[in-house]
């Protein structure tokens, strides 16, 4: 039996590389964002027994093309890139990394928040420019304000804290989830979107 996993983008990290070949397998990296094509092609011509879903489809024409293929992971959470319900018809499970990448994203989703809110990028840009803008600067004070989470999953509830931490209140929507779920990070839940968009001055949205 091979001992190959097919990585569908860049390099993984070391410790992952590591992991996977204390196990005896072997990483075999693809372009990013290739076809389904090009994708059935490297599985057959490395038969590799795994797929870390990194960048592009794996879809059922990927999944129908390679018969030794037992098990699909996906490199964060979201599995709108796989055809979830080909690989359930074949028995092979699909697997997410469940709060691996939830802090570092809601880090990323702060940093964009006070980068529009402050307008850093346009008065970085003015300065460089030789421009100094402060008596006409308006940017946006975030404490005491609303942030709106579309989704109350794990990095929209890391979000959430981030945000409570600038003096920020939260609402949210998602018709899937518990009010546990809400009631984790001190959210108020709201019954539809339209409610949510109208009581929000900062959106966040965290759905497929």
């Amino acid at each position: 039996m091979s001992k190959t996993i097919l990585v569908t983008g860049p390099d993984l990290a070391a410790e992952a590389k590591a992991l996977a070949q204390s196990h005896g397998y072997e990483l075999v990296h693809m372009p990013a964002y290739s076809d389904s094509a090009v994708i059935s092609d490297y599985m057959a011509k490395t038969g590799a027994v795994g797929i870390v879903s990194r960048m592009g489809r794996i879809d059922a024409s990927v999944i129908e093309a390679a018969p030794q293929l037992r098990v699909i992971s996906k490199h964060g959470v979201g599995v709108d890139n796989i055809d979830i319900v080909a690989a359930a018809k074949r028995g092979i499970p699909v697997l997410v990394a469940t709060g691996a990448n939830a802090v570092s994203v809601a880090e990323h989703a702060i940093a964009l928040l006070l980068t529009v809110s402050k307008r850093i990028l346009s008065l970085d840009r003015s300065l460089r420019e030789g421009r100094w803008e402060k008596p006409g600067f308006q940017g946006r004070e975030l404490n005491g304000g609303t942030m709106g989470l579309m989704g109350i999953g794990a990095i929209a509830r890391a979000t959430g804290v981030m945000a409570k931490g600038l003096g920020m209140k939260l609402i949210a929507y998602d018709p899937y989830a518990p009010d546990s779920a809400f009631e984790a990070v001190g959210a108020r839940r709201c019954a539809t979107p339209q409610e949510l968009f109208s009581g929000s001055q900062v959106l966040s949205l965290h759905s497929p």
